[in-house]
């Protein structure tokens, strides 16, 4: 069957309408690595299949890359960043042809640099720094635009790095209303895209195997009492917060791969080991900073409940669909930093243990559900 696979070629002229009434809205900048490796492959005439793999290669050495230069920025937190990027989760989408690849890398690279801004002593917000920030803000809200929200994390640069609080707040309002106006600008042109395309029933009919999606219907539904939409997001959280955390550490595949509760409830136990005690040097965190980091995860939560509730759920329904615990993995390592305390004396050669050790079990167990769900 592989082998007749391999054997089709490409006929570029042959084309059909498929409808993604979702994923056709993203930009085309956060296909970017995906389509330069289909490009390249199409100079060698491979066939459609190997320009699967080409797309995925791309994505894969494209998040390698940014996330490199995400460790070998931040001061603090770069045992968790990397748990955090090794989860089985991560592994399988950065593998993928999914956008949400370059957003994660980018997300981490973001951070870091905030983080080296405000807990490393030498670096001061000069222009190079102010222009990475600035391209990595427009990119991210080209990517997934609900994800700006990082923005707010400039505020734990202490003002001293800017020379002067004139031009800290300066750049602030720069950096803020960039990402701001390209927020705004990409939610114009989804609306309008959105305005071209039928409700997804169109498509279906009533006897659609998937949610009866109307983004226009659903915004009127959450206007019409706010306070039931937060109700909502409360309820729809409490009752499927164990597939939201589980599916967060990796649950693969179409979500019908899962990897067991004892090793979910380790992964979590490495996560919070790293997150409260893997700096090698004690790092003051203002208590300001803390509350802040935890707000613009809360807010990314809030944002992503919004979307998934336009995108994916039906009008009027009592729960939110499709909560996913991917989706948090951009913003997850402030909730996680918001934690250290970094008070035990913990030697430094325990963190690289305690990471090949959560590695190690993380690979055997998903070889085995692979093994199980496709060869047994």
């Amino acid at each position: 069957m592989l082998d007749s696979a391999l054997k089709i070629k490409l006929e570029p002229d042959k084309k059909i309408f498929i409808p993604f009434p979702n994923t056709a809205l993203y930009s085309p900048i956060a296909y970017f690595p995906q389509a330069t490796g289909i490009f390249i492959g199409r100079i060698f005439s491979l066939s459609p299949l190997i320009l699967l793999y080409t797309d995925r290669i791309f994505n894969l050495l494209v998040w390698v890359i940014i996330l490199y230069f995400a460790l070998k920025i931040t001061p603090i937190n770069k045992w968790l960043f990397l748990a955090l990027a090794l989860t089985p989760m991560s592994i399988h989408l950065v593998a993928s042809a999914s956008v949400d690849t370059f957003l994660i890398a980018l997300s981490f690279l973001f951070i870091a640099i905030i983080f080296r801004l405000a807990y490393d002593e030498k670096p001061t917000l000069g222009r190079r720094e102010m222009f990475l920030l600035l391209l990595i803000t427009v990119l991210i809200a080209l990517s997934k635009n609900i994800y700006v929200i990082l923005v707010l994390l400039f505020f734990i640069i202490p003002v001293r790095k800017a020379g002067s609080r004139k031009n800290y707040f300066f750049k602030a309002t720069i950096l803020c209303a960039s990402g701001l106006t390209v927020f705004i600008v990409s939610s114009f042109i989804v609306s309008h895209l959105v305005g071209q395309i039928d409700p997804i029933e169109n498509f279906y009919g009533d006897n659609s195997i998937v949610s009866k999606i109307n983004p226009k219907k659903q915004i009127q539904f959450i206007l019409s009492d706010i306070p039931r939409f937060f109700g909502m997001i409360l309820y729809s959280f409490s009752t499927l917060w164990q597939f939201v955390t589980e599916s967060f550490i990796g649950y693969l595949g179409w979500a019908e791969v899962q990897l067991g509760r004892t090793y979910y409830h380790f992964a979590y136990l490495i996560l919070f080991f790293l997150a409260v005690f893997g700096n090698s040097k004690v790092v003051r965190i203002r208590f300001l900073d803390r509350f802040l980091m935890v707000l613009v995860f809360a807010g990314g939560i809030l944002s992503f409940s919004f979307t998934m509730y336009c995108s994916w759920t039906e009008p009027g329904s009592p729960i939110i669909q499709n909560l996913q615990g991917r989706y948090f993995i951009p913003v997850v390592p402030l909730a996680l930093s918001a934690m250290n305390i970094n008070q035990l004396n913990i030697p430094k050669w325990v963190f690289p243990l305690v990471l090949i050790l959560f590695i190690s079990v993380s690979i055997l167990l998903t070889i085995k559900a692979l093994l199980i769900r496709f060869y047994f």
